[in-house]
């Protein structure tokens, strides 16, 4: 069974993706962690540090693209045993668009390894998509990549 993220052929979602799109995948010394970046997000933040992953397609940058999650999930297990960690992290964008996405390519690696899922999301996601994030993951985090103080607030 192949999982594209793409519930109706030709619709795009309100994050502007058409299909799960990775923007790069690579190996973070500082987390211990494979780190996959998945392309789009619903947010426009104008202080966000990752702006033109975030606002892909239309922010007209070119990323690596569609990959199959069980082809994707080898690449990462082999990284993974190559380098004795145990963290897979999924980070973007919005990670948590491609839900049935990274829960496709985590059933490929879980038979194999011992395996720490991680996501960092901006915390747009529906309760019921809340709930099956924390059945697949170790640990999450809410990033804030954007906020402005009111000036009496200072």
């Amino acid at each position: 069974m192949e999982v594209r993220g793409k519930p109706f052929p030709g619709e795009r979602g309100v994050c502007g993706a058409a299909e799960t799109e990775i923007a790069y995948n690579s190996i973070t010394d500082v987390l211990k962690s494979y780190s996959v970046t998945l392309l789009s997000c619903p947010f426009r933040c104008a202080y966000c540090n990752a702006y033109r992953i975030s606002q892909y397609p239309d922010s007209g940058w070119v990323y690596r693209g569609y990959v199959k999650p069980e082809d994707l999930a080898l690449e990462a297990l082999r990284e993974l045993e190559a380098h004795g960690i145990s963290n897979l992290s999924f980070t973007g964008g919005e990670p948590t668009l491609h839900t049935l996405y990274i829960e496709r390519m985590l059933h490929e690696i879980r038979v194999k390894a011992m395996l720490m899922p991680l996501v960092a999301t901006n915390g747009f996601q529906t309760p019921e998509t809340l709930k099956r994030i924390i059945r697949f993951t170790s640990l999450f985090s809410f990033e804030i990549k954007a906020f402005q103080m009111n000036s009496t607030e200072t």
